[in-house]
């Protein structure tokens, strides 16, 4: 398959849109379609490559810095210590 540049088609298949994220068809059909505005020509799904951009870009997770939690129970501590500042404050 052809790389996918801005040479080719504004709208991408359902085969293009699925190697373009690395995930099957099936996956296109199950989960895109009702998450990407779409467009139906001829009956074929196509998507447009900025909205699957946008996709990537609203399900991209900051990491958790892993240095600052030593141990869980460190973190548990780190979660609760805000809560306890704030109840102490309102007295």
């Amino acid at each position: 398959m052809p790389p996918i540049t801005e040479k080719c088609s504004p709208l991408l298949s359902v085969k293009e849109t699925a190697a373009y994220l690395g995930m099957s068809t099936d996956w296109v059909y199950q989960r895109l379609k009702a998450l990407i505005p779409h467009v139906k020509v001829g009956g074929a799904l196509r998507f447009r490559k900025g909205d699957v951009d946008r996709y990537i870009a609203s399900q991209t997770v900051a990491p958790m810095n892993v240095r600052d939690i030593k141990t869980p129970i460190s973190f548990r501590e780190l979660m609760r210590e805000p809560r306890l500042q704030d109840t102490h404050q309102d007295r």
